[in-house]
Formats: structure tokens, C-alpha cells, sequence
């Protein structure tokens, strides 16, 4: 039989717990049963709410992309990931590199006749502040202005190069597009446009070069000079960069607040941002590339190209990004309504 086990009283009546050891023990896993079963579902609601945050993280960076200040580096890096910048970047190197390197040489072959003994790679010496071994390299690797000049003194030649600059121009406006999520015109449409657009990019870089050289002759040498200089140039930049919007962009008007805007942000990250970068990051990439002789200057320049690729990218899309957040806010920095 089983043991009687005392109770609590309860008016004056002794209680007797007739419950066998066994039947307690069960009694008590089975609450320890029902203790970890409850401990289970709290940790699948803790692995489900997670989740929940986890797939709601798009919600918060479109909450944060709302906010003011640093909204707009929230939205332009999503706008830059959206659209694969990277890849995007990627092409305009290429075209960079095959392109605008190439006729950049070429242009200071012919046009600088009172230097034909001189090597074409004091342009990047000179622009790159190399020094040593790195500037003889590069001196080494581009020859002598005398050269290039024989070899380009048909001016066919020089259109073969140019001929290149449609399909960067192609490349870019592909960019544009992408970056204020427009659709891409058509085939001769982009052909049309983007041959003024690459006309106009080099005549703003050959005159931003022209006016920074010519204005650190005029200002006191030194970094007054460099950075003087620098900032001067960058007015051809910005019309370059605000003529691009119209030009590139589908159904874009020429506003001229809008223009300013976009020209003095894509000025600035292409030109004086780029430039103070390029100092240390030139003689970097080249000891990567250390006893590769000419190959390694040519993987350095193509490097570049790409850090440069990716500035365009996202100057193009900072620029459309700030411009729709200047659409979207009131002047007291609410949201306007949804249309």
C-alpha cells in the first residue's frame, strides 16, 4: 500500500497525501517537462523576433534615409548598392583608362612643342609629386614628348582615340540614368548626347588644367599655390558636372539651381577630393605593383581608375539624391506629403 504522508490541517482534519515516491517523481518531471517546453517557445519567440528585426532593417534604413544630415550618406550609399555601382565603376575605369589616359599623354605631347627633349611621365611626376625610383619609373615608362609627337603628328591618329570616348560617353550616361533611376534613352539618343557630353569633359579638363597651372604661377608658391590653384580650376569642373544632369538625364531641365548644385558636388569629389587623394595613394598602389617595371606603372594607373570610377559613381548619385531631398523637405525640415 502506499505511505500515508501528512498534510496541512484544515479544520482540525489532518490531511493525508496518499501519493506513491513514484508517482510524485513523475509528477515532478512532468513539470520540468512543461518548464523546458515553455523555455523553448520563449527562445523561438526571441529567434522570431530577430528575425523580424533583421527583415525590418530595410524599414529602419528607409526611417534613417528620412532624417536630416546624415540621411543623405545613408541614401546615397543604398542609391550606389541599388543601382551596383561597383560594376558600374568598374566600366567607367576601363573606359578612363583606355581613353582618357591615352589622350591625356598624347595632348601633352602636342601640345607642349618647347618641351620635345622632355619625358611625357613628368606630367604624372610633376601632378603625383613623385620622387626617386618611383619618378624615374614612371619617366621610363611613357618616353619622350619628340616620340609621341612623330607618332601622332597626323591628326587621324588622334581621332582613332578619340573615336573611344563615345562608348565612355555611353558608359556614363548608363550612370546618370542609373543614379536618378531614370530609363536609359535610346541608342542614337545616348550617341548624341554623350558626344557632347565627352566634348565638353575634355575641354572642362583641359581648361581646369590650364587655369590651375596658369593661377600658381600668380600666387605665392607653396601650398597657398596648390591649393589655390586647385580651387580655381574648379570652375570648368562645375560647369562640366551641371551641364551633365541636362545632357545625361532623360527628361532633366536646365534648372540653374539644380545645375549648381549637382556641378559643385561632382567638382569637388572629382577634383579636389581626387586630387588630395591621389598623393599618397599613387606611390601606395605602385609598391604593390613593386619590380613589375612599366606593367606595374600601367596596373597603377588602371588602380586609379577605378578609385576614380567609383567617385563618378557616387558623385552622380549624391548629387540626384540630393537634389530629390530638396524636392521632398519643407524649408523647416519636415517631409512633404506623399503626393
Amino acid at each position: 500500500m502506499p505511505t500515508p504522508h501528512p498534510g496541512r490541517t484544515c479544520g482540525g482534519m489532518v490531511r493525508v497525501n496518499l501519493q506513491s515516491p513514484d508517482e510524485s517523481t513523475r509528477a515532478q518531471r512532468r513539470a520540468a517537462l512543461a518548464e523546458r517546453r515553455v523555455a523553448a517557445v520563449q527562445r523561438r519567440r526571441g529567434y522570431i523576433e530577430r528575425l523580424n528585426d533583421w527583415l525590418d532593417a530595410e524599414q529602419r534604413l528607409a526611417d534613417a534615409e528620412n532624417r536630416r544630415g546624415w540621411g543623405i550618406v545613408v541614401a546615397a550609399t543604398r542609391r550606389f548598392m541599388s543601382i551596383e555601382g561597383f560594376d558600374l565603376a568598374g566600366l567607367v575605369a576601363l573606359e578612363l583608362f583606355l581613353t582618357v589616359v591615352p589622350l591625356t599623354i598624347i595632348g601633352y605631347a602636342l601640345f607642349a612643342p618647347h618641351k620635345a627633349g622632355t619625358a611625357v611621365g613628368d606630367l604624372y611626376v610633376r601632378q603625383l609629386h613623385l620622387a626617386g625610383d618611383d619618378a624615374n619609373l614612371v619617366r621610363r615608362t611613357f618616353g619622350s614628348v619628340f616620340e609621341l609627337q612623330a607618332a601622332y603628328s597626323d591628326p587621324w591618329g588622334l581621332l582613332g582615340w578619340a573615336i573611344w570616348g563615345i562608348p565612355m560617353a555611353l558608359t556614363v550616361a548608363k550612370v546618370f540614368a542609373k543614379a536618378w533611376t531614370m530609363p536609359e534613352p535610346g541608342f542614337w539618343t545616348q550617341v548624341w548626347r554623350g558626344t557632347a557630353w565627352f566634348l565638353l569633359y575634355m575641354a572642362a579638363t583641359v581648361c581646369s588644367d590650364v587655369i590651375e597651372m596658369s593661377s600658381r604661377h600668380l600666387l605665392p608658391h607653396g601650398p597657398v599655390a596648390y591649393f589655390g590653384g586647385m580651387l580655381v580650376g574648379l570652375l570648368p569642373l562645375v560647369i562640366l558636372w551641371a551641364a551633365s544632369h541636362p545632357l545625361l538625364v532623360p527628361g532633366a531641365r536646365w534648372n540653374t539651381s539644380t545645375m549648381i548644385l549637382i556641378g559643385l558636388i561632382g567638382a569637388v569629389l572629382t577634383g579636389p577630393v581626387m586630387r588630395i587623394a591621389e598623393v599618397p595613394a599613387f606611390p601606395l598602389f605602385m609598391s604593390w605593383w613593386e619590380g613589375f617595371g612599366p606593367l606595374g606603372v600601367a596596373m597603377t594607373l588602371l588602380t586609379w581608375s577605378m578609385v576614380q570610377g567609383v567617385g563618378w559613381v557616387v558623385a552622380a548619385c549624391l548629387g540626384a539624391v540630393v537634389v530629390e531631398r530638396r524636392r521632398r523637405f519643407r524649408p523647416d525640415g519636415n517631409l512633404l506629403p506623399p503626393a
